[in-house]
């Protein structure tokens, strides 16, 4: 019996150790997140913040980018994530050399319109596909609420909705 419950302590001890592990990388994402590499997009007053890696040629960052446009009171902070072949890093590249990148990025995944600008400026897109694999990023999309936590894959807009207000600002 004594075995058992020490069994069972120790259990528990490691579940709340490996939970507090993860709740302190939560809150170090925002630390390591270099923002003005960032396309950043504020709606209402901003008050809450999300980070989204996304890739141009990924249909789910197409679909989560249209529910992302219907929040309010939030500010998109969204990284280039240009993973899946060789025509999602030009347009990456064409989007971050644009005179106005939020514009560019709406224009290119809600109307399907590509960026006019040349995809030969300096860009950050390596570092940021470095920095998205080193944070978890395995699909796209992979974004980040306030708090840090990882979420992968385009969320409804309900849900999208319910995880952005219940994170703290």
């Amino acid at each position: 019996m004594n075995r058992l419950l020490a069994l069972v302590f120790f259990v528990v001890a490691i579940a709340l150790l490996q939970r507090a592990a993860s709740a302190s990388e939560s809150q170090d994402v925002w630390k390591v997140l270099p923002l003005d590499k960032a396309i950043t997009t504020v709606r209402g007053d901003g008050k809450r913040r999300i980070a989204v890696f996304s890739d141009p040629n990924c249909p789910y960052c197409r679909r989560f980018e249209e529910d992302l446009a219907k929040l309010d009171n939030v500010t998109v902070h969204l990284f280039l994530f240009p993973v899946l072949g060789p025509s999602s890093v030009r347009r990456a590249k064409a989007v971050w050399c644009s005179a106005n990148r939020a514009e560019a990025w709406q224009e290119l995944m809600i109307y399907n319109v590509e960026p006019e600008a040349s995809p030969d400026c300096a860009t950050p897109v390596d570092d940021l596909i470095a920095l998205g694999r080193k944070l978890g990023a395995r699909v796209t999309p992979t974004w980040f609420d306030g708090t840090g936590a990882r979420y992968q894959g385009a969320y409804d807009l309900k849900d999208l909705r319910e995880i952005v207000e219940e994170a703290p600002r």
